[in-house]
């Protein structure tokens, strides 16, 4: 039972917890870099590390907006269909995300695979690029993740009674 509420809570809160980190460093370096800027003496890697922070949150926001359903898309023609048309709609989006996704996952481990057979060192901090595409991969396996999740939940919806016509919430 406690295992089930473990996997809940990483669930409910893996990308919030991590992008919340990625965000308070990018900005206590940022912060770093402006005041020993101001001392002319500047750090060398502060601002590449907030770089790479910064694709990483980015990519960790693409599957949290999955899982909470925000993604920006347009509704108006879809609204007009009936909930089931609605959610077959969307579970089309989905599914055309997913394989685009899948595709990302393929394609990222790809690039760090070569990455790392050429030995690619970042400037600043001095380590593998590999993990800045690492970034690439994560993010797409946990949208294929999000992706699953929320297709079967709509797909659950779908087959929901035929009494709750109307707008999706």
């Amino acid at each position: 039972m406690k295992i089930m509420a473990l996997l809940r809570a990483f669930d409910r809160h893996f990308e919030p917890v991590l992008i919340v980190i990625g965000v308070t460093l990018i900005t206590f370096f940022i912060s770093l870099q402006i005041v020993l800027r101001v001392f002319d003496n500047p750090i060398s890697w502060a601002e590449e590390l907030s770089r790479y922070l910064f694709v990483w949150v980015i990519y960790l926001s693409i599957s949290y907006a999955i899982k909470d359903d925000r993604h920006i898309r347009i509704t108006a023609a879809i609204a007009l269909l009936p909930k089931r048309g609605q959610v077959a709609c969307l579970i089309l989006a989905d599914m055309i995300f997913l394989v685009y996704s899948v595709l990302v996952v393929y394609y990222g481990a790809n690039i760090i695979e070569r990455s790392l057979e050429l030995g690619q060192i970042s400037s600043g901090l001095e380590i593998p690029v590999a993990i800045l595409y690492g970034s690439i991969v994560l993010g797409g396996a946990l949208n294929v993740i999000r992706l699953l999740q929320k297709i079967s939940q709509r797909l659950k919806e779908r087959h929901a009674s035929p009494t709750t016509e109307g707008a999706l919430s």
